[in-house]
């Protein structure tokens, strides 16, 4: 008998292979759900984990013993014996990348002995967690304290893919310890024309992929309003959603991008304070410098043409 994720397969009589599903499952492996797994996924560990998202948590806490990660919370794994996040089946068809904060027994609070056989492995599973693939391998050298954006691979999008963090080895409770917060995953809507005026403070939802350290303020900033306001956290980043700059029907017309922006509405800032404007291939894998630093107020129409992309502006 053969244990698939979600069912069993055994001989039959006729000599060939018969395979059963659990309830709720089908497929040629049983990892297909009849329900459609979600596609937006977040988990801040404010509070005890979702069920709904994790299928297996093991050899961890809520709290703060490796320092705030992200913001309030995280999982801090330091347990003794294994070590594991697994989600549970999520829909990744249209999903570019993974979202999520690591530290890696690098604070005071967390063990900072290490060794390369108590490294943190990313992996994902599209067969119901039968076999595991990796993605990212995170040390103490690597990552003390990142935030990690790892692209999701053209075989890893599924409508039916599982992803872990897992630590098989700790040597002991009070060793090796790291936590887990901030975890994203968003399914893209690949644009062709993409106009935001930021009218309402839920309307830029579905346009960017990631808004951190601002808000949508209807009075606007410096005299200029509604706008996106940022003021908040050592990272402020305003990421679109992925666009298809191809160009139109085999014209040679270039993609516009233009925008509005202010910074300390006439307070003198130096170059370390300048923004960048780039432009992401390959969901982030590299960057193509679109815009360069730019002080005080500016409207700029930048001109470009290229593959589906996404842009992001970054102070």
């Amino acid at each position: 008998e053969q244990r698939l994720g979600h069912g069993y397969c055994r001989p039959n009589s006729a000599g060939g292979i018969q395979c059963y599903c659990d309830s709720g499952y089908s497929g040629a492996n049983c990892s297909v759900p009849s329900t459609p797994a979600p596609t937006d996924v977040t988990e801040e560990f404010s509070n005890d984990p979702s069920k709904q998202l994790w299928s297996k948590i093991v050899g961890y806490t809520i709290g703060t013993g490796c320092g705030v990660v992200s913001s309030g919370k995280s999982a801090v794994f330091n347990k003794l014996g294994l070590r594991v996040a697994e989600t549970t089946d999520i829909n990744t068809t249209y999903t570019v990348d993974i979202s999520f904060t690591i530290i890696v027994g690098s604070s005071a609070t967390c063990s900072k002995s290490w060794s390369s056989g108590n490294n943190v492995l990313l992996q994902y599973s599209t067969d119901s967690g039968i076999t595991w693939i990796i993605l990212q391998v995170y040390d103490q050298n690597t990552y003390p304290a990142k935030r990690v954006t790892s692209p999701v691979p053209m075989a890893a999008q599924t409508a039916h893919t599982r992803f872990r963090w897992i630590q098989a080895s700790s040597s002991g409770s009070a060793n090796k310890q790291w936590a887990l917060d901030g975890i994203l995953l968003k399914k893209i809507v690949i644009f062709r024309t993409l106009v935001e005026n930021f009218q309402s403070s839920s309307s830029y939802m579905s346009t960017f992929q990631t808004y951190t350290g601002g808000v949508v303020s209807a009075t606007g900033y410096c005299g200029r309003g509604p706008a996106a306001y940022f003021s908040t956290g050592n990272s402020r980043t305003l990421r679109t959603a992925k666009m298809n700059l191809a160009s139109y029907s085999g014209s040679s017309t270039a993609v516009v991008v233009q925008f509005w922006l202010n910074m300390g509405c006439g307070t003198s800032y130096g170059a370390s304070t300048s923004y960048n404007v780039q432009l992401m291939y390959n969901a982030g894998v590299s960057d193509t410098l679109v815009k360069a630093a730019c002080f005080l107020s500016c409207t700029t129409t930048t001109q470009f043409r290229g593959p589906a992309s996404t842009f992001y502006w970054q102070e």
